[in-house]
């Protein structure tokens, strides 16, 4: 019987030589990218306009806020939904579900207000 020492395939150290070429060509391919990144968000605190939106933040809160009438129809659809759900299913986990998508449902609407 004889042994051999031998490995097939290639070596660990020629696939991590292989890796660490290949993260230097896509870190040289991306040379200009990075440069550019860095002044772009060096300089986009310097724009000093005037936020043309302001004006509309009220009717945004009245229509999406936390007390709009469209929170509460959204609530009560995913009521009737989780009902629904929880009657074909016959799964309590369904049936809980309901209060944990109006809490994320109300902080939501409480972030747009």
């Amino acid at each position: 019987m004889e042994l051999s020492i031998k490995a097939k395939g290639a070596s660990v150290f020629k696939k991590a030589k292989n890796k660490i070429s290949e993260m230097n060509q896509a870190r040289k391919n991306a040379g200009g990218i990075i440069p550019a990144l860095a002044v772009m968000m060096l300089y986009s605190g310097n724009a000093m306009a005037d936020d043309l939106m302001a004006a509309g933040q009220e009717t945004v809160t009245g229509t999406f806020g936390a007390d709009s009438s469209i929170a509460k129809w959204i609530i009560l659809a995913e009521v009737i939904v989780g009902i629904i759900t929880y009657i074909k299913t016959k799964n309590m986990f369904m049936l809980f579900g309901i209060a944990i998508v109006i809490v994320f449902t109300t902080i939501g609407f409480g972030l747009v207000g």
